[in-house]
């Protein structure tokens, strides 16, 4: 459902929360729908979910 344009200065919270949910949740659901696919033909390989949030320090 769009939302009419409001200048930032007189948005309050709640609607700004939720547009950013829409916003984010949109892009979470369309990563979650093509990394089956993705993962299938083998385009990409994921970390195991224990070790994605680490980072290799040089």
């Amino acid at each position: 459902m769009a939302q009419p344009s409001l200048p930032l200065e007189t948005m309050d919270d709640e609607m700004f929360d939720r547009i950013a949910n829409v916003n984010m949740r949109s892009i979470y659901n369309g990563a979650r729908a093509v990394v089956p696919h993705f993962k299938s033909i083998k385009a990409i390989e994921l970390p195991p979910p224990c070790l994605s949030s680490r980072r290799k320090r040089s």
